[in-house]
């Protein structure tokens, strides 16, 4: 892994879903979505062949969007996505 992707893995903030909630929420803001960005997704080997693939791009996508919110299963890609509100 070159150096300076190393240095941005290490200075990353890694969250558990529990955590960001509770990130989110101690900043005052309302959880209105938690959703996994990638699924499972980056651990293929060959993902960038199945999505030039029609087929295998649709089954790629379709799994993602089946576990993205599944709470158990938010944990499983390298990243989540967040959208926290303002309460009024």
């Amino acid at each position: 892994m070159p150096p300076h992707v190393q240095r941005l893995r290490e200075a990353a903030d890694r969250h558990r879903p529990a955590q960001l909630r509770a990130e989110l929420r101690s900043a005052g803001l309302r959880v209105a979505d938690l959703g996994s960005v990638e699924g499972p997704a980056y651990l293929l080997q060959d993902v960038a062949e199945r999505m030039a693939d029609p087929l295998g791009r649709t089954v790629v996508l379709e799994t993602a969007r089946a576990i993205e919110r599944v709470p158990g299963l938010l944990g499983i890609g390298p990243h989540l996505l967040a959208t926290g509100v303002r309460p009024t």
